[in-house]
């Protein structure tokens, strides 16, 4: 099947060999190319609604794979058992939806999972900030360019994993801190305020796309800026306070190119 750039965009962070539950699976198309790609071994299909995931279950019977997907109808990670999948997808969403979701999950069960891969479609500093607090770091990230609409793709760990428990694929960063290659998870991962919504890995790499990004970003922010100038009234002089933060981050996030 020929699937849409941001579904083949998580499909190329999934490390081989691992076992996935895809949360908000919906036609269940990318636990179904991850199976059959031999990407994964098995995975979980989960959905809350059960329109969407009847979809999906024929299309895993479709596919002849009934016997390695499971089909779970369950609100977020509530269906999944600990140990039943080491790498949790979180797409298709909105960040404040994915925050909830993780913050809701039992900690035995997120606990027991190595990999988050996470792609909101909005409220980035939402889910960073949440992740953070919950004792997760990204140690990859990408911008995804999809039908004219950005999507951002974080790939993140326990920020309590060692090198035995985390494999290092090549192309991913690692930090170490004595003989462990995270920070402990009293420790943020973000240093500064921008970094929340802009991330700390890729405003410092040569990414067109993100690049891309932040100048539609910083034009939309500037014109509205504009048109709230003359408003009077307390609600536009917030807005347009908000405006300038959000406009001092994007050029920090700007600067940040050439620095690391």
């Amino acid at each position: 099947m020929e699937l849409s750039a941001r579904l083949e965009a998580l499909i190329g962070v999934a490390e081989p060999g691992c076992t996935v539950a895809d949360i908000g699976t919906d036609h269940g198309f990318l636990p179904i190319e991850l199976v059959r790609r031999g990407i994964c071994r098995r995975a979980v299909a989960c959905d809350v609604r059960k329109g969407p995931l009847e979809r999906a279950a024929e299309h895993v019977r479709q596919a002849g794979l009934e016997d390695r997907i499971r089909i779970c109808l369950a609100d977020g990670l509530e269906g999944l058992s600990p140990g039943e999948a080491d790498t949790v997808v979180l797409a298709g969403m909105g960040g404040e939806l994915m925050a909830t979701l993780l913050e809701k999950a039992a900690p035995e069960l997120l606990g027991s999972i190595r990999r988050l891969i996470l792609q909101p479609q909005s409220e980035f500093e939402r889910l960073r900030r949440a992740a953070d607090a919950l004792g997760w770091e990204p140690f990859k990230e990408q911008m995804v360019l999809d039908r004219g609409k950005y999507y951002w793709l974080m790939v993140c760990r326990r920020k309590d994993s060692s090198p035995s428990e985390e494999a290092i694929l090549p192309g991913e960063e690692t930090r170490k801190t004595g003989d462990k290659c995270c920070v402990s998870e009293e420790q943020p991962f973000y240093e500064e305020a921008w970094q929340y919504k802009y991330g700390k890995l890729l405003p410092f790499r040569e990414d067109s796309v993100f690049e891309e990004y932040l100048e539609k970003q910083r034009r939309t922010a500037e014109d509205l800026l504009h048109q709230l100038m003359d408003i009077p009234g307390e609600a536009a002089a917030l807005r347009r306070a908000r405006l300038q933060i959000d406009l001092e981050h994007m050029e920090q996030a700007k600067a940040a190119k050439g620095r690391s």
